[in-house]
Formats: structure tokens, C-alpha cells, sequence
């Protein structure tokens, strides 16, 4: 088995301009921004507060978030609600369950080769 990634930049570059105004949280978001310079891709609009719980849940511990903490987060008026979001996540045991069982899966004797 072999694995290709191929990657098609856009015609023309996007300005600078585009790229230096976006908010930068960590050096993740600087490295994601380089990387759609280089592509020439501008970067997507910021989500709405019910696609960020749905998408950061699933991301974090695989599973959609419950009726109540979507309600409880939609009515959060704390600027920093979704850092506390990702915080509350990372802090699950569902996180640590999710993150071993993909990892095992992804490398585990039979895909790595070695069964």
C-alpha cells in the first residue's frame, strides 16, 4: 500500500493583507494560515456557536454534544466560552477513551504491518 497526497495551489495568490488580519490563538493558527498562503486558499469564516460545540465535541470525544450543553453553551455570554469549551473537553475521560482507540486503530500490529 502506498499513500499520495497531491496538492493543487489556486492561479493566484491572495494579498497579504487577507492573511495578516486574522486572529492568531497559537502557533497552530500560524501554521494553518502559511499554509493556505502558500495555496493561494482564504481562510473560511469563523462558525457559528452551535456549529463550534457540534464540531469541537465530535472533534475532541467523538460523540455529538447533549440537548442541555448545547442549550447551557448558546446561552453563555462569556467572550472566552469556547476556550472553556475545548478546556471542559480535554478534561473527559471520553477524550483520553476516544483519542487510545483511534490511535490503535490507526497504528495498530495489523495496519503497521507487523501481525
Amino acid at each position: 500500500m502506498a499513500v499520495s497526497r497531491v496538492t493543487i495551489p489556486a492561479d493566484r495568490l491572495l494579498p497579504d493583507s487577507v492573511y495578516t488580519a486574522l486572529p492568531v490563538n497559537n502557533f497552530i493558527d500560524q501554521a494553518v494560515y502559511a499554509r493556505l498562503k502558500d495555496l493561494g486558499i482564504s481562510p473560511s469564516e469563523t462558525c457559528t456557536d452551535s456549529e463550534f460545540i457540534r464540531r469541537a465535541s465530535v472533534d475532541a470525544i467523538g460523540v455529538l454534544p447533549t440537548a442541555d450543553e448545547v442549550r447551557q453553551f448558546l446561552a453563555d455570554t462569556d467572550s472566552n466560552k469556547r476556550d472553556k469549551l475545548v478546556a471542559a473537553l480535554l478534561e473527559r475521560p471520553a477524550y483520553a477513551d476516544y483519542w487510545a482507540t483511534k490511535w490503535a486503530i490507526c497504528f495498530g500490529p495489523i495496519t503497521c504491518g507487523l501481525a
